[in-house]
């Protein structure tokens, strides 16, 4: 089963202070010991993002993205069409989870639908949760 410490870096992305807090407190003391950011606008997270692509290592690096959904200003889904813009060789750094407070399986299928979302968690982190992430990430042989 694959880590969360395969990841060189973890982003949380979610307008919701407390849940950024909690999901980093859970995640440290699951272990993970790489870089850890949060971003409270997905506008932000995805400003990083652009970043990240123009300063790629020569190495390869990993980056894990927890993707709230409901969101002001750009929304999840917002985040998801403009990452699908971005280069193929620049989206294979990322593997994307939904971590949303919504059980509705219209918003579960659409991101099963959408080729860049690797898995979909329900907030918020538990150890219950981080299974699924590590079982999607198995399947995808990350």
């Amino acid at each position: 089963m694959k880590s969360l410490n395969d990841f060189d870096c973890i982003l949380l992305i979610d307008d919701d202070p407390v849940i950024n807090y909690i999901s980093n407190r859970f995640l440290r003391k699951t272990g993970y010991g790489g870089e850890l950011l949060h971003f409270e606008c997905s506008v932000g997270g995805f400003e990083y993002v652009n970043a990240v692509v123009k300063h790629l290592k020569p190495e390869p690096c990993s980056i894990l993205v927890f993707l709230d959904l409901n969101m002001p200003v750009m929304n999840g889904w917002d985040f998801l069409e403009k990452f699908e813009g971005l280069p193929a060789e620049t989206k294979e750094v990322f593997r994307i989870v939904i971590l949303s407070s919504s059980v509705l399986a219209s918003d579960i299928n659409r991101a099963k639908d959408d080729r860049n979302v690797c898995g979909y968690v329900v907030k918020p982190l538990s150890i219950f949760e981080l299974g699924k992430v590590e079982a999607y990430l198995e399947r995808l042989k990350f």
